[in-house]
């Protein structure tokens, strides 16, 4: 008898409709941050708040990953889903009105006192625009089907920028901690360390070896990169992870920074010895050496103890 020749597996209608709907998707979060520098220089606009347009397509994008990530089983099952031409375009339409309130909302005339105030309404805007694309992309059947999987993905995606803003507005708080504990240390050894706040950041100076703990040096990027791999790995393993052990996440965070705190160190030890090894080599590759160390220790240790038993 002849064999019978395997039949390939089809993709199902759902997934495809998924596929079609992450690309559109995409293309629209691309899109946006060229209009918005479009219409800035149309109109020759000039803005008091502080906004990168990138992290329009990163809050589209990352929120598209970070659901397939967690729900990549069940959307890989999805045969099919229901969606009314009607109602996208309404859903769309309130997406457009929040979109423009958006960009209305980024050119305000504010002062100080108001930025962090619309800071918030910005974000909150950001937020529900991509909510209702999403129901204008992907139709309210899709939606009823994840809904569990689409309310962890977004309340995680709200935690994490929520945090990773508040740790980047805070910068200056972070390097004259990271500052004074470096001297703390250092004058337990040494008479000749000093110390002096700036607006740039503050400068340590051991020795003849002076280094301004700016922004780089502050912690604050270690501390975003460890909360999105954490995120990752909750999005990824969620379903076998013990939720309530999560808790140690913040002495995770916390032992991230005292990291950045021995990076520096380091760095005014070496240059007391060698300045230009120090702000050469040293300076350029040691903070990712102690990063990647850190990371793969505590996940070593960690991520076991997480899994359920």
């Amino acid at each position: 008898m002849p064999m019978k020749a395997k039949q390939k597996k089809r993709m199902s209608k759902g997934l495809k409709k998924f596929l079609l709907g992450s690309l559109v998707l995409t293309v629209i979060s691309i899109s946006i941050p060229y209009l918005i520098l479009f219409l800035d220089r149309l109109f020759a606009l000039k803005r008091q708040i502080g906004f990168k347009e990138s992290y329009i397509i990163l809050a589209f994008i990352g929120v598209l990953v970070m659901f397939f990530i967690h729900s990549r089983k069940k959307i890989l099952a999805l045969s099919d889903y229901k969606t009314d031409a009607l109602k996208s375009f309404l859903y769309g339409c309130i997406a457009a009105i929040l979109f423009v309130l958006f960009y209305a909302s980024l050119h305000a005339v504010v002062d100080d006192k108001q930025l962090y105030f619309v800071g918030v309404i910005l974000f909150l805007q950001l937020i529900l625009a991509l909510a209702f694309l999403f129901l204008a992309v992907f139709g309210m059947d899709f939606v009823k089907k994840f809904y569990r999987e689409l309310m962890l993905t977004f309340l995680l995606f709200v935690l994490f920028t929520v945090s990773s803003l508040t740790i980047s507005a805070n910068w200056s708080a972070f390097a004259a901690t990271n500052a004074r504990m470096n001297y703390a240390v250092l004058s337990l050894f040494s008479d000749e360390i000093s110390i002096a706040p700036g607006a740039s950041g503050a400068t340590l100076a051991l020795g003849n070896f002076t280094a301004l703990i700016g922004s780089p040096c502050s912690g604050i990027e270690s501390l975003t990169m460890f909360l999105l791999v954490a995120l990752f790995i909750v999005m990824l393993d969620w379903s076998i992870l013990n939720h309530k052990k999560l808790w140690i996440l913040i002495p995770g965070i916390l032992g991230m920074y005292i990291v950045g705190v021995l990076r520096v160190l380091l760095l005014m030890i070496v240059g007391t010895k060698n300045p230009a090894l120090a702000i050469g080599l040293f300076h350029t590759n040691v903070g990712w050496i102690l990063f990647a160390a850190y990371l793969l220790l505590f996940w070593n240790f960690v991520y076991p103890w997480l899994k359920k038993k």
